[in-house]
C-alpha cells in the first residue's frame, strides 16, 4: 500500500507558473535552475528546450527534426510521422537518422495500434528493419549481447505483427459513448495502484489503469476464458518500466467495455498470467496508453470513482501533456523553471532523476536501496533520498515527502527526464488525463 501520498494545495504562484510555462511552450524559457547550460543542439532537444535548439541548430536537417518535434508536441502524430519518416529516408546526418528513426518507431506502433494511419509500406521504405535495429545501444566493443539479440528478433516480430495489423486492414477501434457521463468504481490494488472493473466480451474483470504501458493487455487465462486468440506467432518484448521485459502475442477484443463506454475490435497483447504481475500480484488485464490517448479520464480518490469520456480536444490552452513514446507531463519547479516527467499510473510512488537534484543544488543526501517493482519484474537500486520537495502542476502545488532519486530512470528512448510521476498522485486529488486536449491536471479535493 502506498504510504507517502503528496499534499496538493491551491498555488498562490499559479499566475507565474503559467507564465513561465507559457514562455516554455514558445521555447522563450526563464532561466532553469543552473540554467542548464546544454553541451549541443541534441542536449537542448532532449529537454524539450526547442527555443534553445533553434539557435544551436547548424544545419537544416537539424532544423527540419526541429519542425517534426514542434508538430509532434502540438499532439499532431500523423504528420509528425510522415515528416520524421521523409527525413530518415534523405537525411545524410546520421545523428537525425538515428533520432527520427527513434520517434517515427513509436508513432508507427502508436498508429498501427491506435488505428491511425495505415501506411506501413510507406513507413518500411523509408526506413525498414536495418535502420530500427541500428539504433539499439550496443556494448562498448561494438558487440551484442543475448539479451540485445532477443530484442531485436523481437522487433522484427513487432515490425512483422504491425505490418500485418495494417495490410490486413483490421478494423480500428470503434468507440460508442454514453449519452451521460461514465464512472466506474475506482478500486485499489494492495500495492495501491488504480483498478478499474472492464467486461471483455461480455465477462468482467479487473484492469490495471497504466498510463505506461504502451499496450492495453489480457492475462493468457482471460483471453482463454474470453474468447480472444493470437493472430501472429511471434511473441513481442515489451520494456518495463524497471528494465525488464515480457513478451506477449497480439489479439483483438471485439467487445470491451468500460462501464457504458464501448470499446470495439480493441487490440490487446495477450501476456502469459506469470508474466502479467506486479511485484507479485498477478493481473487480469492492463488498461494501457491506447485506452488514453483518446479520451478524457478523469480518477477522482474521494469519491472512488473514474469517469472516461469524450475529450473536447484543444481549446487554445497551452498543453503541458505530450506523447513521444510515452506520456510526459510538463511540471514546474519552485522557481517556474520547467521540468519533464514521466506519467506512469503502473508505479506505485513518483521518483525523480539523480541529475534533477544537481541542479536543483541538493547536497549531502542520504543513500538507501530500494526495490522498484512493475511489469516486467522487479529490481533493486541504489537511491538518493530526498526528504521533501515542492513541484508545480498548474496551479496546483504538491508536497512530497521521502522521494528517490535513481542514476538510472529506466526505460529512455529520446527525452531526458526530471522524474516520473507515479499513481501516489491519484490518491492526492483529482486527477486529469486528458490527451487530446494536452491537459494534465490535479484538482485539490477539498474545491468542491
Amino acid at each position: 500500500m502506498i504510504d507517502r501520498v503528496p499534499v496538493i494545495t491551491r498555488d498562490a504562484l499559479a499566475s507565474i507558473l503559467v507564465f513561465a510555462l507559457a514562455l516554455a511552450a514558445c521555447g522563450e524559457q526563464p532561466a532553469p535552475l543552473d540554467a542548464r547550460n546544454h553541451l549541443g543542439f541534441w542536449d537542448a532537444v532532449r529537454t524539450l528546450d526547442l527555443g534553445v535548439a533553434e539557435e544551436l541548430a547548424t544545419t537544416v536537417d537539424e532544423r527540419l527534426f526541429l519542425e517534426g518535434l514542434g508538430v509532434l508536441l502540438s499532439g499532431q502524430s500523423a504528420q509528425a510521422l510522415e515528416s520524421f519518416c521523409a527525413l530518415a529516408k534523405t537525411t545524410g546526418d546520421e545523428a537525425v537518422r538515428r533520432h527520427a528513426v527513434t520517434l517515427a518507431s513509436g508513432l508507427f506502433r502508436q498508429a498501427a495500434v491506435f488505428g491511425g494511419k495505415r501506411d506501413v509500406d510507406a513507413f518500411l521504405d523509408c526506413i525498414g528493419i536495418p535502420m530500427l535495429l541500428a539504433t539499439r545501444e550496443t556494448e562498448g566493443d561494438g558487440t551484442r549481447t543475448p539479451a540485445e539479440r532477443n530484442t531485436e528478433e523481437g522487433l522484427r516480430h513487432l515490425s512483422e505483427a504491425l505490418g500485418a495489423l495494417m495490410r490486413d486492414s483490421l478494423p480500428a477501434d470503434v468507440l460508442s459513448f454514453p449519452d451521460g457521463p461514465n464512472a466506474v468504481a475506482l478500486k485499489r490494488a494492495k500495492n495501491g495502484l488504480p483498478v478499474v472493473p472492464v467486461t471483455v466480451n461480455g465477462k468482467t474483470f479487473d484492469f490495471l489503469l497504466d498510463t505506461g504501458f504502451s499496450y492495453s493487455a489480457v492475462s493468457a487465462s482471460v483471453a482463454r476464458a474470453c474468447g480472444v486468440s493470437a493472430w501472429i506467432k511471434g511473441r513481442i518484448p515489451i520494456e518495463g518500466s524497471t528494465g525488464g521485459t515480457v513478451s506477449g502475442q497480439f489479439g483483438i477484443v471485439k467487445q470491451l467495455s468500460i462501464g457504458e463506454l464501448g470499446i470495439e475490435n480493441h487490440t490487446v497483447l495477450i501476456i502469459d498470467d506469470g508474466d502479467l504481475t506486479i511485484a507479485d500480484m498477478a493481473l487480469d488485464g492492463v488498461l494501457g496508453w491506447p485506452v488514453f490517448h483518446g479520451l478524457a479520464v478523469e480518477i477522482d480518490p474521494v469519491l472512488a470513482r473514474v469517469t472516461f469520456g469524450r475529450s473536447n480536444g484543444p481549446d487554445g490552452g497551452l498543453r503541458n501533456l505530450y506523447w513521444i513514446g510515452e506520456p510526459i507531463v510538463r511540471l514546474a519547479a519552485r522557481d517556474g523553471s520547467p521540468l519533464l516527467f514521466q506519467l506512469d499510473t503502473g508505479l506505485d510512488v513518483t521518483f525523480l532523476s539523480a541529475g534533477l537534484l544537481t541542479r536543483l543544488g541538493l547536497e549531502d543526501i542520504e543513500g538507501r536501496r530500494d526495490t522498484r517493482s512493475g511489469l516486467g519484474g522487479s529490481l533493486d537500486v541504489d537511491a538518493l533520498l530526498v526528504p521533501e520537495l515542492r513541484l508545480h502542476a498548474g496551479d496546483t502545488q504538491l508536497d512530497f515527502t521521502q522521494l528517490s532519486a535513481y542514476e538510472r530512470m529506466g526505460k529512455q528512448d529520446f527525452v531526458r527526464y526530471d522524474g516520473c510521476l507515479g499513481a501516489d498522485v491519484t490518491h492526492a486529488g483529482r486527477v486529469l488525463v486528458d490527451f487530446p486536449a494536452g491537459r494534465f491536471e490535479i484538482t485539490v479535493p477539498d474545491e468542491d
